[in-house]
C-alpha cells in the first residue's frame, strides 16, 4: 500500500507538470517534468545516450513553457537527498 501511495503521487505530479519524454527508434532514452513555477522535478537519460544532448533538449523545452508562463528566473537547485 505505502509503494502504491508514491506511485500515485509521482504519476500525478507528471500529469500535472510539463513533462517530456525523449524517444530514439520508439525506445525511451530520457524523460523530464517541470512544475508550472519553474522548479525541475526529475530529469532522466539512459546511460548509454548520456552526453548526446538529450538532456539539453528536454531543458530546452522546459525553458519554452518557462516563458510561457511568464516566468523570468530560474528556481536554485535543490540536490536530491541521498
Amino acid at each position: 500500500p505505502k509503494e502504491g501511495v508514491k506511485r500515485d503521487k509521482w504519476l500525478q505530479s507528471l500529469m500535472t507538470n510539463f513533462s517530456y519524454v525523449a524517444e530514439e527508434s520508439g525506445e525511451i532514452i530520457g524523460f523530464g517534468d517541470m512544475t508550472k513555477e519553474g522548479y525541475i522535478d526529475r530529469l532522466f537519460v539512459h546511460k548509454n545516450h548520456q552526453g548526446r544532448g538529450v538532456a539539453l533538449k528536454i531543458f530546452r523545452k522546459f525553458e519554452e513553457d518557462a516563458r510561457a508562463c511568464g516566468l523570468r528566473e530560474s528556481l536554485p537547485v535543490k540536490p536530491a537527498s541521498c
